[in-house]
């Protein structure tokens, strides 16, 4: 077991194989979403594209401001004023309208009785520009707005409504096949026996595939036969990009995935991590496409969905693939493990303080409920309340 790298080891093993997807595509703007852009976006016209009002206020001329003046006309957002102000007098004007041109600044109705005429309540003159959102102060013509490279969140997506762009190339999802394995597994449509259980792992692990941006285009159950493993890896590798399996890679009779994955062409790059839950955990390529072999147990599922797999889907997306930490205070005493690193799935208390449940291993899934992630535990029997330690958000 000690030869078994540590997992931070095993996770930039891992990353440093596989890359991402080189292939382009283009989609609607609102499936962009955290997707990665291939091509920068750029302006059509000026951001703001006219002097925009800043504030609902009074339009004038600085040169001509008196402290009392004749409102000559209003204007809303979205209206186009064509007459000529008066040199004397002012226009009230909405925020978001465009500023009449030779009208220079912009006085915000609480400085104002908002009577007409309007009297001011300030002696001087106020500055040439004032409350006035200058036309191209944000972007010129032509500008990037959106770097190739950024994941599509939605602030990008109002970036690239604002200038005219309706679909966007970004790389692609990886095409990903799940496979969880068992003959004591039964799918939601089947009553299980006295020795079976429902298959928890397949839709937990699609969830955390499309939750992280994959495209599941196949999911089913292996049986425990050699040939049914093999034949069914064998058919659907030219369709993906990321093999996942559950199940079927430990020290059983029955495990069969290792050999299937081998036979394949398979080169390992992790074969066991020290680490509980998750020791058996494999990563490895066939080619070009990324293998993720996780535990059976479905604690041990979830913790290296969000350890390996989640990165490794984000990598191939070419995005920050690694999980982000942050530092929690344990609010009450844990066991931990003495032989390795324990990974723990933990309940967040405020944003600084976490606490883990009592859990009965890796096959106690319903300790889960309400958990928001995994803390990593120092090599210890008991971590006493009050120890800082790393914690990760579910992927």
């Amino acid at each position: 077991m000690n030869d078994r790298p540590v997992y931070q080891d095993a996770l930039h093993t891992t990353l440093e194989s596989i890359k991402p997807l080189g292939e382009r595509v283009q989609v609607n703007l609102m499936e962009a979403i955290d997707l990665v852009l291939a091509a920068s976006i750029h302006t059509d016209r000026d951001l703001p594209p006219f002097n925009r009002s800043a504030m609902d206020g009074y339009a004038f001329r600085a040169s001509s401001w008196r402290q009392t003046m004749p409102v000559h006309a209003t204007i809303a957002a979205g209206q186009r004023y064509e007459d000529d102000t008066p040199v004397d007098a002012c226009v009230e004007i909405a925020t978001g309208a465009a500023v009449p041109e030779l009208l220079d600044v912009v006085v915000p109705h609480e400085h104002t009785d908002r009577g007409n005429p309007v009297t001011f309540d300030f002696a001087d003159a106020p500055p040439i520009g004032g409350c006035i959102h200058a036309r191209g102060a944000d972007a010129a013509k032509g500008d990037v707005v959106v770097q190739a490279g950024t994941v599509m969140g939605a602030v990008e997506v109002g970036l690239a409504a604002l200038v005219g762009v309706t679909a966007v190339e970004v790389h692609r999802r990886p095409r990903v096949a799940i496979f969880t394995s068992g003959d004591e597994l039964v799918n939601d449509s089947v009553a299980p026996g006295p020795h079976q259980i429902r298959n928890s792992n397949g839709p937990m692990v699609q969830a955390t595939v499309e939750r992280c941006g994959g495209d599941v285009v196949h999911r089913s159950n292996l049986p425990d036969t050699r040939n049914a493993v093999h034949s069914a890896i064998e058919a659907i590798l030219p369709e993906v990009d990321l093999i996942v399996t559950t199940g079927g890679i430990s020290a059983g009779r029955a495990d069969y995935i290792p050999d299937a994955m081998e036979l394949l062409g398979c080169r390992w790059l992790v074969s066991g991590v020290r680490m509980q839950p998750g020791k058996p955990v494999r990563t490895g390529r066939i080619n070009d496409v990324a293998i993720v072999c996780l535990p059976g147990n479905p604690v041990a599922v979830a913790a290296c969905s969000t350890l390996f797999l989640a990165p490794v889907i984000r990598q191939l997306l070419g995005k920050h693939a690694p999980p982000r930490w942050r530092m929690v205070t344990l609010s009450t005493d844990t066991q931990g493990n003495t032989k390795r690193p324990a990974f723990r799935l933990a309940v967040s208390q405020g944003d600084d303080t976490a606490r883990v449940p009592t859990w009965q291993g890796s096959g106690d899934l319903a300790h889960a409920s309400g958990t928001q992630g995994l803390v990593e535990l120092p090599t210890q029997a008991t971590i006493p309340a009050g120890t800082v330690v790393p914690m990760t958000s579910w992927s």
